[in-house]
């Protein structure tokens, strides 16, 4: 229930932040939505705006953009629309000067451009993508959990085998102690403690949820807490 209202929160983030920007469509000044860009178009980059696509710059002016989403650079770099890389070596991401990418964010001057890449496409896209194809791994949390549930069992299984043996040894009814032995090591294994901690971590989430953090899945709230 936690993790369907946080979806919900943020897939009406996504709508209310939903990125316009202008495009010049056969000689023609018009603002859209960034989700429908196609490659080929040509963009106008103000300070301020998100840049909505991968672009090709054609025209610059004193133009700025913060990278750090993928270079790590805190710093706004200069675009030049009239560098041309030397096509024999690989440039590095932060050196491709008249190239602008989504998700950055213009802090200065202006530019024009044309769309080289959208979507998962991009390469923010690209980061996107290997990231959901990164295996999911169990938190320190669950698999202390884990740990904690296999001893617990297998303590609870040696107790009840002893105290079968034992009665066997005071010739007591095999058949009744074998019922009593199994029902010891039921009532023991804590099948309970994955409820308790699902309760737990969704209690973190209301608490956070109060602090306007949103979170999407239960787990993260070991990490933040």
């Amino acid at each position: 229930l936690q993790e369907g209202k946080a979806r919900k929160a943020l897939e009406a983030l996504k709508k209310l932040t939903s990125p316009q920007t202008i495009v010049i469509r056969d000689g023609i000044r018009r603002e859209i939505p960034a989700a429908e860009l196609v490659t080929g178009d040509l963009v106008d980059l103000e300070a301020g705006e998100q840049v909505p696509a991968d672009i090709r710059l054609t025209r610059s002016s004193n133009l700025q953009v913060e990278e750090s989403a993928l270079t790590g650079e805190s710093v706004p770099v200069e675009k030049d629309a009239l560098f041309l890389a030397d096509c024999r070596h690989e440039i590095p991401l932060a050196e491709r000067v008249n190239m602008v990418y989504m998700s950055t964010v213009v802090t200065h001057g202006h530019g024009e451009g044309i769309v080289t890449a959208t979507g998962m496409a991009t390469e923010i896209g690209r980061i996107a993508r290997l990231i959901r194809e990164a295996p999911m791994e169990a938190t320190p949390l669950q698999k202390r959990l884990g740990d904690l549930g296999g001893a617990l069992s297998i303590l609870a299984v040696a107790l009840c085998a002893a105290l079968f043996g034992l009665a066997v040894w005071q010739k007591r009814d095999v058949g009744e102690m074998l019922i009593t032995a199994i029902s010891l090591a039921v009532a023991a294994v804590p099948e309970g403690l994955p409820a308790v901690v699902t309760i737990v971590l969704s209690m973190g989430v209301t608490r956070m949820s109060r602090q306007g953090a949103v979170i999407r899945r239960l787990t993260a709230v070991e990490t933040l807490g």
